[in-house]
């Protein structure tokens, strides 16, 4: 509960850098950076006047941290991997540089390259750690389950008992999802039956 909370803290702490650095770029006014944070614009100056304590707090190297020139590409990066691991869908880096690009391409970026670099500090700026799926947690789904309980013996019913083998321990890695899995910091990491 701890570690939430302060992973929570440093979330604030970073969305706060985040605001000062777009203002002292000083290519966009207060009221639209306020605007697209979802902020008053009085809440956004109270923060520039309390510039020196933000920065001093470190949160993970937080004064290091550099600012995105593509932050729409950066937010809907973490919503489709917040969406997919709330799933307890399994992702890597490979994955998450493709759907990067995959954004950049959807929002007329054409310039933009997702490398190992950017998606080092992508992680950084989001407390994304890379870890070790184990159990299955989120399993299968019941009523899929149920139904298949209930029309099993008519599946069986053309064979014989010495032809039937229960597999659950068998290996098949067709389309197999990876063992390990980028993940927010702090959260649980389990993973669970997919089907596709």
């Amino acid at each position: 509960m701890v570690l939430g909370l302060f992973v929570e803290l440093c979330s604030i702490i970073s969305d706060k850098v985040r605001l000062i650095q777009l203002v002292e770029k000083g290519d966009r006014k207060k009221c639209e950076i306020a605007k697209e944070f979802n902020i008053p614009p009085n809440t956004l100056s109270s923060i520039i006047k309390q510039k020196e304590k933000i920065m001093k707090f470190n949160c993970g190297n937080m004064k290091k941290m550099r600012m995105t020139p593509y932050l729409d590409i950066d937010k809907c990066l973490l919503k489709w991997f917040t969406q997919c691991r709330d799933k307890n869908i399994p992702l890597n880096g490979t994955i998450l540089l493709e759907k990067a690009n995959e954004y950049a391409q959807q929002l007329g970026h054409t310039n933009f390259k997702a490398s190992s670099g950017w998606l080092t500090n992508w992680k950084k700026r989001h407390y994304v750690v890379f870890r070790t799926v184990c159990g299955e947690k989120a399993s299968a789904d019941t009523h899929c389950c149920s139904n298949w309980i209930k029309n099993l013996p008519d599946v069986l019913a053309g064979y014989s008992s010495n032809d039937i083998f229960n597999i659950d321990e068998t290996g098949l890695f067709f389309k197999c999802l990876p063992d390990k899995t980028l993940m927010l910091k702090g959260k649980e990491c389990s993973g669970g039956n997919y089907v596709f």
